[in-house]
């Protein structure tokens, strides 16, 4: 059974009113917008947004190299539950990420992989600790936040309307599921990023660039 994100909730099934089904890009927050003329004079935003943009574009990228998506890109999942089959469970502090293969002998080693997507997995949900997305952001904590403040400010707080909303929706029983048009790393990245990894759980991200929306949809209902 796929049905992850459903099934992870932390109440049960019938408890839910409704499932809501949100992109990441332009629905949740602005991302395309901030840095293309048109759609910023479309939106109204200050022009000033571009340059902000592209600071929070570099610790995207930054963090991307710190989760392996060099290596993992070609190997990307719909779900980071996908190969839960492969993996071993084994405590992850026995692991040498970096130095672990994700071939074996011109074959994917589903393993590693499945190792890898675990510690993504977990890092995204802590909060502090050495396992946890922020201790690689490092020094740049406090210019991300300096940055997404002024993100929202100059995008009329899209960022709080879009958060607003999210917790309206978990008040009233429902709940929400991200299918992503991106891939998997950089969509659960831009999630944490922008500070929505406190109302999606990993399992609640599907991203459908290997697989298709349809799919994805088709795993939710």
């Amino acid at each position: 059974d796929e049905k992850w994100a459903v099934c992870a909730a932390e109440r049960p099934i019938s408890e839910i009113s409704a499932v809501y089904i949100w992109e990441v890009d332009e629905a949740l927050l602005p991302y395309k917008s901030l840095t293309d003329e048109k759609m910023l004079k479309d939106y109204d935003f200050d022009p000033n947004i571009r340059h902000v943009a592209f600071s929070v574009e570099r610790t995207l990228s930054f963090l991307l190299t710190r989760l392996w998506w060099r290596e993992l890109e070609r190997y990307d999942q719909p779900h980071c539950n996908s190969l839960l089959p492969f993996d071993d469970n084994k405590p992850l502090s026995t692991y040498k990420m970096r130095r672990e293969s994700l071939m074996d002998r011109g074959r994917p080693n589903y393993c590693n992989i499945a190792r890898r997507l675990r510690w993504i997995r977990e890092a995204y949900g802590a909060h502090a600790g050495k396992e946890s997305i922020a201790t690689l952001l490092s020094d740049r904590v406090s210019r991300l936040a300096e940055d997404l403040y002024q993100v929202n400010q100059m995008s009329h707080r899209w960022l709080e309307a879009a958060r607003e909303v999210l917790l309206s929706i978990q008040k009233a029983g429902g709940m929400s599921i991200i299918v992503s048009g991106d891939k998997l790393v950089p969509t659960l990245t831009k999630l944490y990023l922008y500070r929505f990894n406190s109302i999606f759980t990993p399992e609640q991200v599907y991203a459908s660039a290997k697989m298709g929306k349809a799919w994805c949809f088709e795993q939710i209902v």
